[in-house]
């Protein structure tokens, strides 16, 4: 009578990638048998520096031809890697607005990302200081963070393209209305009558004609 025992099968566990994008999700390889398959992976990473990244694979689920679980057959050893880190892209959008003069100030705080996306559980933060209300114009530049789930300021994680919008105030058009005025010669000034504000392009309220003399 012979007794066997079949021990489980030693094999590294490795991160599948060489590079690691801001907020993408990695995999995990490894040197199985048969035709066992790695079904899902989780694998952590922590940032070193800008530009650099320490990844480690915590936990894989193996699987054979027909879909059976077979991770206790491999006795699984998990390696750590130093990956490049890259920032991730994303553009963002913000709006411009524009209208006639009219005394307020004009402000915009419509924006979008149109491309790429924020990384699962970060968020952005941003305020638009700029606004305009003399005839003129300017950038609606924001100001902006963008912040992980702990609130952390992970901004320099991301290559951000900025598409910023003009904030403009047209100059408002009137029509100053005055009238003819004659007299014969009697040694004394000929006053003119007062001029007026055409009814179709009124002022701004508040505001008044003021005539010169």
């Amino acid at each position: 009578i012979f007794s066997y025992s079949v021990l489980p099968r030693r094999t590294e566990v490795f991160v599948a990638e060489d590079r690691y994008v801001y907020g993408e999700e990695l995999t995990s390889s490894a040197e199985l048998v048969y035709q066992d398959t790695i079904l899902k992976s989780e694998v952590v990473s922590q940032t070193v520096s800008e530009d650099r990244c320490k990844a480690e694979v915590e936990r894989v689920t193996i699987v054979s031809e027909d879909g059976k679980d077979v991770t206790s057959c491999y006795d699984l050893v998990f390696k750590s890697a130093l990956l490049n880190l890259e920032r991730r892209h994303i553009t963002l959008h913000v709006a411009g607005a524009s209208k006639i003069y009219d005394g307020t100030p004009l402000s915009s705080a419509d924006y979008a990302l149109t491309e790429g996306t924020l990384a699962d559980g970060d968020r952005l933060s941003i305020s638009f200081p700029a606004s305009l209300t003399a005839a003129g114009e300017t950038k609606n530049t924001p100001a902006f963070r963008i912040l992980n789930a702990d609130g952390e300021d992970v901004t320099s994680f991301y290559d951000i393209r900025e598409e910023i919008g003009t904030l403009k105030v047209e100059a408002r058009r009137i029509g100053i209305l005055g009238a003819d005025r004659e007299k014969t010669y009697d040694g004394q000034p000929l006053e003119l009558p007062a001029l007026r504000v055409a009814e179709e392009t009124p002022l701004v309220g508040g505001h008044r004609l003021e005539q010169i003399e």
